[in-house]
């Protein structure tokens, strides 16, 4: 009966006009969804109004939160759900905005049962037990307006809710079909390596070094490079990237060309 309500409400959302306001939005602030063909931008906005009216938006400390600021942030989740079967990220309820960088506590925990707690400065959170991602605004349009950074904190906390879906954030999100978990184990860890090793060695890496930390961390960052920086990566890590291909569905090098 759940499932009956949420997809007439979501049939409705999809009869929703998509407005002049949010297209000036995505042309303007948006440049990978200008690369869109038009069946993927179609596609993307109807993606973007269902997140729109079922997620939460709060501003934090009193942020006035903006038509742009939900829209942006939707327009790039959606940008990972293309040609993918769509969940609309069950892991996420809220989306907390903040004005600029903000503080975290971290726990590292320590021998006999201790833990050291510790603040430390960010740009995006991804919390699948509390149905939240936290995001800072100012890189959260900087980066979309640039592109071709790598960087790009919705992609990377999405990606993390992706992860997330299996029940476990670790880097090995829910694939298409059980034959496909061998290939991509192998060589993410291969390649997990790799960089871990080049770290170690001060060897100068394609892949964001923060994406050594975890399993879970390189899939965040590889996804920021699959998007904006398809091309090297393509050329650099070609196995690497057949894997994020055949996991989003897509082939960013196209849209690069267009």
């Amino acid at each position: 009966m759940f499932n009956w309500f949420k997809n007439r409400r979501r049939k409705k959302y999809l009869e929703m006009e998509f407005s002049k306001e949010w297209l000036d939005i995505l042309n303007k602030e948006m440049p990978l969804y200008i690369t869109l063909n038009e069946q993927d931008k179609r596609e993307l906005e109807a993606t973007l109004k269902i997140l729109y009216h079922e997620k939460e938006f709060i501003g934090a400390h009193g942020l006035l939160v903006t038509e742009e600021m939900k829209v942006l942030i939707c327009a790039e989740a959606s940008l990972l759900l293309l040609h993918r079967p769509k969940d609309y990220f069950p892991n996420v309820n809220t989306i907390v905005i903040y004005e600029t960088t903000f503080c975290s506590e971290i726990r590292q925990p320590l021998a006999g049962g201790f833990s050291l707690s510790k603040k430390e400065a960010r740009i995006g959170e991804s919390n699948h037990h509390t149905k939240t991602v936290v995001l800072a605004w100012d890189s959260v349009k900087g980066q979309a307006l640039n592109p071709h950074s790598g960087r790009n904190v919705v992609l990377h906390e999405f990606a993390h809710q992706l992860d997330s879906e299996t029940g476990i954030v670790n880097g090995a999100p829910r694939l298409s079909s059980n034959s496909s978990y061998r290939a991509w184990a192998n060589i993410m860890s291969s390649e997990f390596n790799h960089l871990k090793d080049d770290i170690k060695h001060h060897h100068k890496t394609f892949i964001d070094q923060y994406g050594a930390t975890s399993g879970a961390e390189f899939f965040a960052v590889i996804t920021e490079s699959f998007f904006e920086k398809p091309i090297t990566f393509k050329r650099k890590h070609p196995d690497l990237y057949d894997q994020l291909q055949g996991f989003y569905k897509q082939d960013p090098t196209s849209y690069v060309k267009r």
